[in-house]
């Protein structure tokens, strides 16, 4: 017989039980569902994460003084406020893997008021290169420029967050508020960009020119951080490589000795991510595997049934020419097809309990992280693939068992 007779007479013998047959094909609907849900969610997990950590950039470090080591004790006092500043000028003349590098300062949380409310929000002093670096944008606005930072200019950049609990709906463009009874004019709003990935708030700050936030705000200590992003060319880590081989360089730090700096980049925030999607996708792969795994040891037994019932239909097939492998053939095809349909109704299942559950809780998992379930032809032929793979491999004991049975005693079976 050829394929396409095979398949029809697979059809012809599965509708003869119509309920065992839609009961056996349930438990590989529930198991393919269960795969193709789990990895549709997984997968749209790992690109909402891709694409948040390439929306606050990935290619950018932060560097921060932490202190010469002296008797086991680290010593912040040894650094002059001209040193960070000398440091990041070498940086961006003497690193060819670094194609900006920024001074910035964490003023800690300040009162700001405005005429329409006041709230507590985080002030930064940064360079108007900062911007750049950090992919703050501007959605209204003027950027900062050198002559805000050289002349002290009292100015700053608002947070959507700040906008809202300080002027509601009121453009504030041009408006002032006073930070630490200083006045300052609001000259830009921050294009919002939600959490941080780490929990935070990334819309509530306010930043300001470098020099008027040491001079107004916090003294003039040298700033606490600077940001170093990598060339395009270039990868995070040979930056981070040549600013370490530097500012050891600079520092005269011994081959035995601790770095004075610590480095951080969002490369390891994106590994850290990674491996976390990586085995959440696992996990729930493995779970709608053991569904899976459920769902065909049933076909293997209702196949067992269905070639105890039909043993009489066994012989007399042999009786009249049938040959083992004929015998073989039709109740592996049968179990394939029974897997087959089971898969096509598993994958469409699968597909809108990954819709469920995306639009439902997972939001909420990944801490308000936007994420939609994500197919691909990847995942059909997973579907199909492993549905057929079921009926082979569940099905092949119960027809080589069918094959294998004498034609005599079949014909006398009753």
């Amino acid at each position: 017989m050829g394929p396409s007779t095979l398949v029809i007479e697979a059809l012809h013998s599965l509708t003869k039980n119509v309920g065992r047959t839609a009961l056996s094909i349930l438990g590989i609907v529930i198991g393919i569902a269960s795969v193709i849900a789990m990895m549709a969610v997984g997968t749209g997990t790992e690109r909402a994460v891709e694409k948040e950590i390439s929306r606050w950039g990935d290619d950018w470090i932060v560097v921060w003084y932490e202190g010469r080591q002296r008797g086991g004790v680290r010593r912040r006092g040894a650094m002059m406020p001209n040193v960070v500043e000398k440091d990041v000028e070498a940086i961006r003349e003497q690193c060819p893997a670094v194609r900006a590098a920024s001074l910035a300062h964490y003023c800690g949380d300040r009162q700001v008021v405005s005429s329409y409310g006041n709230y507590n929000t985080n002030i930064r002093g940064v360079e108007p290169s900062c911007f750049d670096i950090r992919r703050w944008e501007i959605m209204r606005g003027r950027e900062m420029t050198d002559q805000d930072l050289g002349q002290r200019r009292k100015v700053c950049w608002l947070g959507m967050t700040v906008v809202e609990k300080l002027f509601g709906t009121i453009d504030p463009i041009g408006k002032t508020v006073r930070i630490d009874r200083h006045p300052f004019e609001v000259c830009g709003v921050l294009r919002p960009k939600g959490s941080s990935g780490q929990g935070d708030d990334a819309d509530d700050l306010i930043l300001m020119p470098l020099t008027t936030a040491q001079t107004l705000i916090i003294g003039n200590f040298p700033p606490s951080v600077f940001y170093a992003a990598a060339k395009p060319t270039a990868s995070v880590q040979e930056a981070k490589e040549q600013i370490q081989k530097l500012l050891r360089e600079r520092h005269h730090v011994g081959q035995d000795e601790e770095e004075p700096y610590g480095m951080w980049d969002r490369s390891q925030l994106a590994e850290s991510n990674s491996n976390i999607t990586g085995t959440f996708k696992t996990l729930l792969t493995f779970i709608g595997s053991i569904s899976l795994l459920v769902g065909g040891v049933g076909i293997m037994n209702i196949m067992l049934v269905s070639v105890t019932e039909r043993t009489r239909e066994i012989g007399v097939r042999m009786a009249i020419g049938a040959k083992s492998r004929h015998i073989l053939t039709q109740f592996l095809c049968e179990s394939v097809v029974l897997c087959a349909i089971g898969g096509v109704f598993g994958f469409g299942l699968g597909y809108l309990l990954a819709e469920m559950t995306t639009y439902s809780f997972m939001e909420d998992l990944t801490g308000g992280l936007t994420v939609e379930c994500e197919l691909s032809y990847t995942m059909v032929a997973v579907a199909i693939g492993v549905s057929t793979g079921v009926g082979i491999f569940f099905g092949f004991y119960p027809a080589f068992r069918a094959s294998r049975l004498d034609p005599i005693d079949a014909l006398r079976y009753e």
